[in-house]
């Protein structure tokens, strides 16, 4: 199966196994049968309360079964994709999500014009030019994940663990040590402050910085510091870099 190598800003190589054609079909077939259901009973109940209000009207009938679906439609995916960090229902059922190519973290403009661009690879070409695209790119980009920069992903990675590839840190004089207490660290301690890391730039999930929280404090307390700093992420990033310089 095809991979995306992606470095992230700790100079970690995180490699994505890029999500097969066939489970990205049947999710967005997944997805688009949601959409119609939806804008089936949105259009049925607004169809009601606006003939109430103004009476029959051709342009009615123009927003109510052309315009809002489309709406609805892109909306479904864009904001789907911004709220659940890169998966719509169909995406979560098969285990895929949408990142960035180049790993930082997607906005709402990203998902919001990759989103738009599915009315010319699906709504205006019945899937075609899609599919087309994607077959013809080596990350199985159609033309939306082109211009946005993104890719589908199963969601999962896996990370070289040789502590060496984390910083890229050449000799002791060109690093300042911070915490000169980091050797008291173990190798594992040093890979569980590693994974933690991997795990926040993969995911940047609300329930990782509980375990973000405890792990500096858990570091902190093995280095005599009774209080963390207050950016965590960037303590635990100084201490790893600080534990390679000394142990080396």
């Amino acid at each position: 199966m095809n991979e995306l190598a992606i470095r992230s800003p700790t100079n970690v190589t995180i490699n994505y196994q890029l999500a097969p054609m066939m489970e990205r079909s049947i999710a967005f077939v997944l997805d688009f049968v949601i959409v119609m259901v939806v804008t089936q009973l949105v259009s049925f109940a607004l169809g009601r309360f606006l003939l109430w209000i103004i009476g029959d009207d051709h342009f009615l009938s123009v927003f109510l079964y052309g315009f809002l679906p489309v709406l609805l439609f892109m909306c479904y995916f864009a904001l789907g994709e911004y709220w659940f960090e890169g998966q719509t229902i169909g995406k979560r059922i098969f285990k895929l999500r949408t990142i960035r190519v180049d790993g930082a973290p997607p906005t709402f403009e990203t998902y919001g014009l990759r989103s738009a661009m599915l009315l010319l690879d699906f709504l205006m070409s019945l899937g075609t030019i899609g599919l087309l695209a994607a077959a013809s790119s080596p990350l199985n980009q159609r033309i939306g994940d082109r211009i946005s920069q993104t890719v589908v992903i199963r969601n999962n990675s896996r990370s070289l663990y040789q502590l060496n590839d984390i910083l890229n840190i050449k000799t002791v004089d060109d690093h300042k040590v911070v915490y000169p207490n980091a050797d008291r660290l173990d190798i594992k301690q040093a890979l569980l402050i590693k994974e933690v890391m991997v795990k926040w730039e993969t995911r940047r999930a609300i329930a990782l910085k509980g375990v973000i929280t405890s792990t500096a404090e858990r570091v902190a307390k093995t280095l005599d510091i009774e209080v963390p700093p207050q950016r965590q992420l960037e303590f635990l990033r100084q201490v790893l870099r600080d534990y390679i310089v000394l142990t080396r």
